[in-house]
């Protein structure tokens, strides 16, 4: 809809908190997909508590220029799992400047994106708990906004542990702390022969896996 936005899901804006009965899209098994557009700027919009849950096999494709706004101007939050699978080419983590957005990446889930983004002074999730981030390509710029959006943007590692799959070979550079979010987190792993270069000071808990 609209000459931007190619896919609203909202919920109703009021409270705090996130349910299922608020904009809830689960993608269970099936596929979401945007082809190549024209015409400026083409975003999925996800907000006002509005949440993504792609499970079970499911699978989000969107074209090359094709963005993610996971909260713009209220809070969203995106959740890959169980063999579901996410590429795009920019995630923008959260542009909500009160509540914070969320990006959760759960055992079985596939993240394949080409740049990260925060925007403003909002507050970001992205939580890994057993699910594996790619970079679709290399990139120095793995994260886009200012120095100070990304301050307030926490990356965590849960049980399960925070996995990267550079199995495509491609090389990723990694400059936010990865703090636990668990008790006894699941560390992190790497699969496949990129290299996995970590720029900054860590603080999970579990064993670091080189496969």
């Amino acid at each position: 809809t609209g000459e931007s936005a190619i896919l609203y899901v909202k919920g109703n804006g009021s409270g705090t908190g996130f349910s299922s009965e608020r904009g809830y899209l689960l993608i269970d098994g099936g596929e979401l997909y945007s082809p190549k557009m024209t015409g400026g700027d083409r975003y999925v919009n996800v907000g006002a508590y509005g949440q993504v849950v792609v499970t079970n096999g499911g699978q989000v494709a969107m074209a090359e220029g094709v963005q993610w706004l996971n909260g713009l101007g209220t809070p969203g939050k995106l959740t890959v799992a169980k063999d579901g699978s996410f590429t795009v080419d920019q995630l923008r983590i959260s542009q909500s400047g009160s509540n914070q957005s969320e990006v959760h990446l759960d055992e079985g889930g596939l993240m394949a994106i080409h740049q990260l983004r925060m925007d403003n002074a909002s507050t970001g999730l992205f939580a890994f708990n057993g699910g594996c981030l790619q970079a679709i390509k290399e990139n120095r710029a793995f994260y886009a906004g200012s120095a100070a959006s990304w301050e307030n943007v926490t990356f965590t590692v849960g049980e399960k542990g925070a996995g990267f799959d550079l199995s495509n070979n491609v090389n990723l550079w990694w400059g936010k702390p990865l703090t636990s979010g668990a008790e006894s987190d699941g560390g992190l792993f790497k699969k496949g022969s990129g290299i996995l270069v970590l720029l900054s000071v860590n603080n999970y808990n579990g064993p670091t896996v080189i496969e």
